[in-house]
């Protein structure tokens, strides 16, 4: 598995990405012993393999209990129940590669775009949705990220690759201006995350999550309110 800079973290050419094992305590026989990472990490044993926390379908699911019901429809559940656990999957042993939780979640979000619903509202909501999951997985490590989604963070999740999405994203973290980030997104400048310090192979409870979730809103400006402030003084 590699990341791709247009898909994020994909098969190599014909060699399918298996589950590994990796190395957990067993309490039992009190040594070290070599099982498969999906069955280690349901089992909640500490997994020194992971570089950063997996995405799951607890915490997918925690999200979108948060949402108004006009902001999800029956298009969106169904992707949800039928389509997005293979990419979580995908994704567990893709949390052993990912060198930081941001290039991580934006190679999760531009996948699991893709899967949007047909239908143009419904696929709004979904890129709606998936910002959120974003905006909740990174919080929850104490991350800093604004609490409105702004358009230009989900059309790049509807838009772009995940390359592109792991720039807004990096960006909206280490507060760049909405307008210089517009700038940043067409030049070859990357980004860093700011805060390396921080634990990013923690497990995300749903209660934990839920209160974050639970505050976001969505916006269709792409302003800050610090900047609709200044125009106006501009104006006058």
């Amino acid at each position: 598995m590699k990341f791709d800079p247009q898909e994020g973290y994909v098969d190599t050419g014909f060699r399918k990405a298996y589950t590994p094992l990796v190395s957990v305590y067993d309490t039992a026989s009190k040594e070290m012993c070599q099982v498969r990472l999906d069955e280690a990490y349901e089992a909640g044993a500490p997994i020194e393999e992971l570089n950063v926390t997996p995405i799951t379908m607890e915490l997918l699911r925690t999200v979108q209990s948060a949402l108004d019901p006009s902001d999800w429809d029956n298009n969106c559940q169904g992707v949800i129940k039928s389509q997005l656990r293979f990419i979580t999957r995908s994704h567990l042993i893709a949390a052993t590669k990912a060198p930081d939780p941001f290039v991580y979640i934006a190679s999760f979000a531009y996948q699991a775009a893709r899967l949007a619903p047909k239908n143009p509202e419904s696929a709004e909501r979904f890129y709606k949705y998936l910002a959120r999951v974003v905006t909740v997985y990174l919080k929850s490590h104490g991350y800093y990220m604004p609490d409105t989604i702004y358009p230009l963070f989900i059309e790049a999740i509807a838009n772009t690759s995940a390359t592109q999405i792991d720039k807004v994203v990096k960006g909206l973290h280490i507060q760049i201006g909405i307008s210089s980030l517009k700038k940043y997104l067409n030049s070859y400048v990357q980004l860093n995350d700011g805060q390396m310090d921080i634990t990013s192979n923690k497990r995300i409870a749903s209660e934990h999550a839920i209160p974050i979730a639970e505050q976001l809103s969505v916006t269709d400006e792409d302003k800050a309110p610090k900047d609709q402030d200044k125009e106006k003084d501009e104006k006058r």
